[in-house]
């Protein structure tokens, strides 16, 4: 299986893994490039491996260390940035709840998939502590399913199972999950998240307002503020703003463009306002990070 890099693309529209086996794992440097919120249907799993990195679930923020994990439950609108950090580096993996349930009738579905699903409000997402003896035993199957994925063999697929297997078995088992079902309330935010999410990501780079995002989903102007301060804690034009960055740090960095360029590209009407906020955001100014990765402009202001 190839070894892929974080990118600051919506990871909804990647394809984790073939049909066959729907794994796929990541690995990078959230510091040199984090990842905006994003959301899908397979559950992810991830190791700090080195410094620290800032994870954002719904509302949520998490400071996760280096030896810590992390579970994100299926469908959760889910970030990572490096914080403070100067080095963020994890590994990680997502995978289709099918790869270990089957078909969702099994005895396998049922008793060690369908509890996150059941508990998706309540266990949005799972850290854990290498500290603790069940949970280091539950991140060493991580790391041996991150591994095996890595350094492939004629029956890798079988031991990647098992070792997933366990991960589930162990946390289903340790923290008796609850079969309760989430809210209709809690159901309609996150339906409706995601499609004002995918909106903006589709339209960053034009004039938004907030009554176009709650357009995308036919709800009122209040609504959707409502909606994004109580499922992520932020305004729609925050989450705007910050993934506007976030595409301009990228393309910063992967082309040459000029600063100008980008700016406008990115949905910023002021390269002056742009470089403040990339500045302000960051702690240093877009032709700094160029410099810094390697990367010139042809041209524009700096």
């Amino acid at each position: 299986m190839d070894k892929k890099s974080y990118g600051v693309e919506s990871r909804e529209k990647l394809e984790h893994g073939t049909d066959e086996f729907p794994i796929a794992i990541y690995e990078g440097d959230v510091a040199a490039e984090s990842v905006p919120l994003h959301w899908h249907d397979e559950f992810e799993a991830g190791i700090v491996t080195e410094g620290s990195l800032l994870l954002q679930v719904g509302a949520a923020n998490y400071t996760l260390t280096k030896g810590c994990a992390y579970f994100i439950n299926v469908g959760q609108v889910h970030g990572f940035t490096s914080g403070n950090s100067l080095v963020s580096r994890q590994h990680s993996l997502v995978f289709a709840p099918s790869l270990v349930g089957g078909r969702n009738n099994s005895i396998f579905w049922k008793k060690y998939c369908q509890p996150f699903y059941n508990c998706a409000e309540k266990n949005p997402c799972i850290l854990l502590n290498e500290q603790i003896a069940w949970q280091a035993d539950a991140i060493c199957a991580l790391e041996r399913a991150w591994d095996l994925c890595l350094h492939t063999y004629s029956e890798y697929e079988l031991d990647v199972r098992y070792q997933l297997s366990h991960l589930l078995s162990s946390l289903c088992f340790h923290l008796n999950l609850q079969s309760s079902q989430d809210s209709e309330k809690t159901q309609r935010d996150n339906m409706r998240i995601r499609t004002m999410l995918q909106f903006i990501q589709d339209n960053y780079s034009a004039n938004l307002t907030i009554q176009d995002v709650a357009d995308s989903c036919a709800i009122s102007h209040s609504e959707c503020l409502r909606c994004f301060h109580d499922t992520l804690g932020i305004t729609p034009l925050h989450y705007l703003r910050d993934y506007r960055l976030q595409m301009a740090e990228k393309a910063l960095i992967g082309t040459s463009l000029p600063v100008a360029d980008i700016a406008f590209a990115c949905g910023f009407q002021d390269v002056s306002y742009f470089i403040k906020v990339f500045r302000g955001e960051k702690g240093f100014t877009p032709n700094s990070l160029r410099s810094k990765n390697g990367t010139s402009g042809k041209s524009g202001k700096k």
